[in-house]
């Protein structure tokens, strides 16, 4: 017992009760600052883009009501599941998590719907079988959205395909484009939050990050010539695993 007594002794310094209790406050307040910043812009961002979306669903109405035209239906619906990631987005982060409920979320229906209501017309978009997975559908359907979208505003792509590997441990889903290639020194900032309201800023690539480490899933850029994001999905997280 002496022996064991000695040997933990010289492992290294031990912090005091006062230490650690110190050390603890400091980081729960260094979390709450955190979260009260988040949730300062999250509220902002949602009350000034909920002010365009009432906006913009008034015009849509009143389109279908005087012209009955065939996308006014895709445009009032993008905006009411727009609306509802918001409200969501905000209680999440007064809950001081991103990710509050699973449910069986079927990629091979989400993926293809997020990507008619934000690809133009002449984006040529294609996709693999995809599977079932356990996740939060408003927030994968962000995740999607943020791909889409990042890949034809910054890279101007005209192609998009959506494709499954089987991976270790799991699959994964590759977006890839044939949008300009992504240069090196942004390559190495991709993922890094920018918490701006302001064009060019936004919640971008590493909010769309942190969601998808929420799910214990991961993301990242492969380092191809084809700009390319890896999404890997463990088996955990697959419902019809065994099927692909």
């Amino acid at each position: 017992m002496n022996n064991l007594t000695n040997e933990t002794e010289t492992e290294g310094p031990i912090l005091t009760n006062r230490e650690m209790s110190e050390h603890c406050i400091r980081i729960e307040g260094d979390m709450k600052r955190l979260k009260e910043e988040y949730g300062s812009f999250i509220h902002a961002m949602s009350h000034d883009i909920k002010g365009c979306f009432n906006a913009v669903l008034g015009y849509a109405q009143l389109l279908k009501d005087v012209h009955n035209p065939k996308y006014a239906d895709t445009i009032i619906e993008s905006v009411h599941r727009m609306t509802r990631l918001l409200d969501r987005s905000a209680r999440l982060v007064d809950m001081g998590v991103t990710v509050s409920w699973l449910s069986e979320v079927d990629l091979n229906r989400v993926i293809p719907a997020v990507a008619s209501s934000v690809l133009p017309a002449e984006v040529e978009f294609l996709h693999d079988r995809l599977p079932i997975v356990l996740g939060d559908p408003d927030k994968i359907a962000q995740v999607v959205q943020n791909l889409l979208v990042n890949a034809i505003e910054h890279g101007k792509a005209r192609v998009i395909e959506v494709r499954k590997r089987n991976a270790e441990g799991g699959i994964s889903i590759l977006f890839r484009n044939d949008g300009m290639p992504i240069p090196d020194h942004v390559r190495t900032q991709l993922f890094i939050e920018k918490i701006s309201s302001k064009r060019g800023g936004g919640l971008g690539l590493g909010i769309t990050k942190k969601i998808v480490e929420a799910h214990g899933w991961s993301l990242k850029l492969d380092p191809v010539e084809m700009t390319t994001f890896r999404l890997y999905v463990p088996e955990s997280s697959i419902v019809n695993g065994a099927a692909w």
